[in-house]
């Protein structure tokens, strides 16, 4: 069951933003999961302008072809 303490939302949260509400409030050996799925896969713009945390590979778009994601 969820703590209802801890529910927030956002938009155009920062990765900044994002890090200073985990190692606040989350342990470190939590597990991560994104819509229910501890499979994840992440995006950065080639600009380094917008990260994306998955939980799809995004393996059909042109610039991964030929390429499979390496591991954390």
């Amino acid at each position: 069951m969820y703590d209802k303490k801890y529910w927030r939302q956002g938009k155009n949260v920062t990765v900044g933003q994002l890090m200073d509400y985990i190692r606040k409030n989350v342990p470190e050996d939590a597990v991560f999961c994104v819509l229910g799925n501890n499979q994840i896969y992440f995006h950065l713009e080639e600009d380094k302008s917008v990260f994306c945390v998955d939980d799809a590979p995004l393996s059909e778009l042109e610039e991964y072809a030929g390429f499979e994601p390496m591991d954390i």
